[in-house]
């Protein structure tokens, strides 16, 4: 009896070992995108000027997605966040604007396969903006602050395919607000007079398609290197909103160039997903 112990000890420990084995857990990956580009901006703020202001500034963007689930490669969510330093100037080059602006987004999206090698996203984003402009030539009101919320319209197209046996993937972006609250003072009001007086009437308004349109559309094209995934991305901004008899606009394109990687190790051709790890970047 003693010698057949050892053999029943032994078949056990490999049924428990593979039985492991077999359900090891399914690790869901986070893919973020860091880009650093150089933007091209046109500011038009009745509160500070009439004139629009042209200049160049700096911008980092910053992205992040998962899956909700490990089991369900439909739905994903997303981290969103810019930042936008640049200086302008008005027409005659006599005074100039300089320019701060900030953006915080999440979302959802759902994920549709129609080929082998294309991605479908569709979702919503909601979002926080916040902007500080300051003209150097104003005596009365020299600043002013953007600050809105948002829920957006929000959708991806992702294509892969190989160019000269490199793998290269384009991804095109694009959102849009339609619905929202937006910080707008009456014109000619200060600061002063709002927070200090506590004058706060008509300084909040609803937003929609009928004082705020707007879209970002993003393309960029996706290199995986020997051990590190390079992104080239260009992206206009475009917004334009209005209240207390006033108009304002934003329109800027940025060309950055940024990587990519995972919560674990850096993507690219030589680093292979495990196989119990599951990325959005990743079929």
């Amino acid at each position: 009896m003693k010698r057949y112990v050892f053999p029943i000890f032994l078949v056990i420990v490999c049924l428990k070992v593979f039985s492991q084995d077999l359900s090891s857990p399914i690790y869901s990956l986070t893919t973020t995108n860091n880009l650093y580009g150089v933007t091209f901006i046109h500011l038009l703020d009745n509160y500070l000027s009439p004139l629009t202001y042209d200049g160049i500034g700096f911008r980092y963007d910053y992205s992040s997605r998962k899956y909700l689930s490990s089991n369900n490669l439909k739905l994903s969510r997303e981290n969103q966040f810019n930042i936008n330093i640049a200086v302008t100037e008005n027409p005659a080059k006599t005074s100039n604007i300089s320019y701060l602006g900030m953006d915080y987004g999440w979302g959802l999206h759902y994920h549709f396969r129609p080929a082998k090698n294309v991605q479908l996203l569709a979702g919503g984003l909601w979002n926080i903006e916040f902007g500080l402009k300051a003209n150097s030539r104003n005596q009365n009101n020299p600043m002013n602050i953007d600050l809105a919320t948002n829920l957006n319209f929000s959708g991806m197209a992702i294509y892969d395919t190989r160019i000269l046996k490199y793998p290269f993937r384009f991804q095109f972006t694009f959102s849009s607000p339609f619905l929202g609250l937006m910080f707008i003072p009456e014109q000619g009001e200060s600061y002063y007079e709002i927070f200090e007086l506590k004058n706060y009437s008509d300084i909040l308004h609803f937003s929609s398609f009928h004082n705020k349109q707007g879209f970002t559309e993003e393309l960029t094209i996706q290199v995986p290197l020997k051990h590190t995934t390079w992104k080239l991305a260009v992206r206009n901004d475009y917004l334009k909103y209005s209240a207390n008899e006033m108009v304002f606009k934003r329109n800027d394109w940025a060309i950055s160039l940024g990587y990519v990687f995972d919560i674990y190790k850096f993507a690219g051709r030589k680093n292979k997903l495990p196989a119990n790890c599951i990325s959005p970047d990743y079929k």
